[in-house]
């Protein structure tokens, strides 16, 4: 079905901006990376200067994932959470954007840890899990770092909330593993 519609999306600008990041996600979720990242670069470029660049390079680190390159998707989102801390300008201008700025910081931190458990970087994932721990919590007294942010992180919290297993759980859960000798 969704092989149907790239003629017609292809044809259709205003289908293409209105479903072609959708169609690329459904690739995904099919594990069909190729079909997705035709439909996503299209995507990239018609929102490349409506978004902050941080999210264009965000979906593309996802199809590295997709692709299984776990190594070159790692670099990537270690760049990227480099660049974000970074970025005074941007943590300075203090609207919504940084809000989900702050959300898309913490989403890589947790895609940072994820892909060190995956190349088998224990030390890797520890630090990892311990700044998103730090950065959720309060700030304390004179504390100036743009990276801490309790809000962003409860938001974070509830996302990742199953039943009674929370993402807190699973990130003590796994500090417990890779802290045994």
């Amino acid at each position: 079905l969704f092989k149907k519609l790239e003629k017609p999306l292809g044809r259709n600008p205003e289908l293409q901006a209105q479903f072609g990041a959708l169609v690329a996600q459904h690739f995904l979720t099919m594990n069909d990376p190729k079909n997705a990242e035709k439909f996503a670069k299209q995507s990239w470029k018609r929102t490349q200067e409506l978004l902050s660049p941080y999210y264009a390079e965000f979906a593309q680190t996802s199809l590295l994932i997709s692709q299984q390159q776990f190594l070159p998707a790692l670099e990537a989102a270690r760049q990227l959470k480099t660049k974000m801390a970074d970025d005074t300008e941007f943590w300075n201008s203090r609207d919504q954007m940084v809000r989900s700025g702050g959300l898309l910081y913490a989403y890589n931190l947790i895609r940072i840890a994820a892909l060190e458990q995956e190349v088998g970087s224990a030390e890797g994932e520890l630090a990892a899990w311990n700044e998103l721990l730090a950065n959720a919590s309060q700030p304390s007294a004179g504390s100036t770092s743009k990276l801490v942010d309790p809000e962003v992180y409860s938001i974070l919290r509830h996302t990742f909330q199953d039943g009674k297993l929370s993402l807190h759980d699973y990130i003590v859960q796994r500090k417990a593993m890779l802290e045994q000798p």
